[in-house]
């Protein structure tokens, strides 16, 4: 029976993945997709071309099933958007078509994704992709590999590994000169517990909005260090699906379920 369950979550997926990909996207994803190695392209709404690497990039699922959007439409305009842990880009590229009107940063910090992530917004001025890892402080970090999923890796102080730089919020900020975050999108395979428990207090109350994934079975204790760093403001929380979302309370933005790329 279990062949059955897995067979019917695969025609639901595929079903859906055509209403909202169209037929070259579905078959690129669901047929193509899972030769290992394959140089795999989808053409998203607008054009956008999205490169990905057969049996390997599972995170394309993204395009097509439940995610966040903010709907900015009763406050302020979302322009900054901060997609930390952005392996491929698929986030990055929903934020794009979602906030039409804003700018992304795009932190990576294993090479073997960055080099995708790189290669998908090549020449887009709306985004600057940064291949290091998000740290509380300045840092030269090492990338591990702890699983064959090209997203099972942890990035640490020490140890062996791919060796790169890490950078901060304040940084970013300071670099594109901004004077605030509006989205923090944050997936950074534990790295979180880090981010907030050491000089959080220095940038927190300058983010409207974060959007993460429960890291505590990689980290234990994580979302309970989120929730103390950000104690000392007022948020309005939604759960969508595997991510929480927090948006800063009085902004006037809403919280939306949609299905992929969704508008």
């Amino acid at each position: 029976m279990s062949w059955l369950r897995r067979l019917a979550g695969w025609n639901q997926r595929f079903w859906l993945c055509w209403e909202r990909l169209g037929l070259r996207n579905t078959l690129e994803i669901f047929f193509m997709g899972r030769i290992h190695g394959r140089d795999c392209a989808l053409r998203l709404p607008g054009g956008m071309a999205f490169h990905f690497e057969g049996g390997q990039d599972g995170v394309v699922c993204h395009f097509y099933l439940e995610g966040v959007r903010i709907d900015d439409g009763d406050g302020p305009p979302v322009r900054r958007i901060l997609d930390a842990g952005a392996n491929i880009g698929a986030e990055t590229a929903r934020f794009l078509l979602h906030h039409p009107g804003a700018e992304v940063v795009a932190v990576e910090a294993a090479g073997r994704n960055f080099k995708l992530l790189e290669r998908n917004f090549a020449g887009n001025t709306r985004v600057r992709v940064v291949h290091a890892a998000l740290w509380p402080e300045a840092a030269e970090l090492q990338v591990s590999q702890y699983g064959a999923d090209m997203q099972e890796f942890r990035v640490q102080a020490g140890g062996e590994g791919e060796t790169v730089a890490a950078v901060t919020v304040l940084g970013i900020i300071g670099e594109m000169g901004w004077d605030a975050i509006d989205v923090l999108k944050l997936d950074i395979e534990g790295a979180e517990y880090e981010l907030f428990t050491r000089n959080a207090g220095d940038w927190v109350g300058r983010v409207n909005a974060f959007v993460f994934e429960v890291a505590d079975h990689e980290r234990p204790g994580t979302t309970q260090a989120i929730f103390e760093a950000l104690s000392g403001n007022r948020y309005n929380a939604y759960v969508c699906g595997e991510n929480l979302v927090l948006v800063r309370h009085g902004l006037g933005w809403q919280v939306e379920k949609v299905l992929g790329v969704e508008r």
